[in-house]
């Protein structure tokens, strides 16, 4: 019987059941792309977060130095979709700002 996260998990893995699937199931694992939606995935569909990344891809941000360097206004209208857009804006705004500051690069940031 299973009780727990851990016993689905350990008798899928028992049954081979895993083999063929990603050890990382977020999309675009390892880019900014991550942090962005993690912070738009809260109180928000992943339909309407993904609208949200796209509007972001259209208007040019696609890594972390464009959030910073892009008006607030803007994100604001691209993140629209995910809810909540005047805190999130902020909020992405500051995390790509104290990471850049803090480690310079997504890479480095992720290094360590």
């Amino acid at each position: 019987m299973i009780k727990s996260s851990y016993d689905l998990l350990y008798n899928l893995k028992r049954l081979d059941l895993l083999k063929s699937s990603s050890e990382y199931w977020w999309p675009d694992d390892g880019s900014f792309r991550v942090i962005v939606s993690a912070l738009l995935t809260q109180q928000s569909r992943w339909q309407n977060v993904q609208q949200s990344l796209n509007n972001l891809k259209n208007i040019g941000i696609n890594s972390l130095q464009d959030i910073t360097k892009c008006d607030l206004e803007s994100i604001k209208e691209a993140i629209k979709p995910s809810g909540f857009y005047n805190q999130k804006a902020q909020r992405l705004k500051l995390i790509a700002q104290n990471i850049i500051d803090e480690f310079d690069s997504l890479d480095n940031f992720k290094a360590n």
